[in-house]
């Protein structure tokens, strides 16, 4: 299996374990349509800018079941590949 699923699947189950789409955009403090994206986009730019913290935020809310890193990672594998 390539990272990118793993990372997807752990970004869909991180979603799933807080109650869905907009159960996980209240505990954000942002829209479920937000979260929907992330499922095409990865993690937002903002979440290596550091003006948000959603991936540390979503590993406490799940108790570490989630953990930050695997759901940064799909947003490098795929939001922020270089344009050919």
């Amino acid at each position: 299996m390539s990272e990118d699923i793993y990372n997807f699947e752990e970004l869909q189950k991180a979603i799933i374990l807080l109650g869905g789409k907009e159960a996980t955009g209240r505990l954000l403090k942002i829209t479920g349509a937000a979260v929907a994206k992330w499922l095409k986009t990865g993690m937002p730019r903002s979440e290596w800018t550091g003006e948000t913290c959603y991936a540390h935020r979503i590993e406490k809310s799940t108790c570490g079941e989630i953990k930050a890193a695997n759901l940064l990672a799909f947003g490098r594998t795929k939001a922020n590949k270089p344009i050919d």
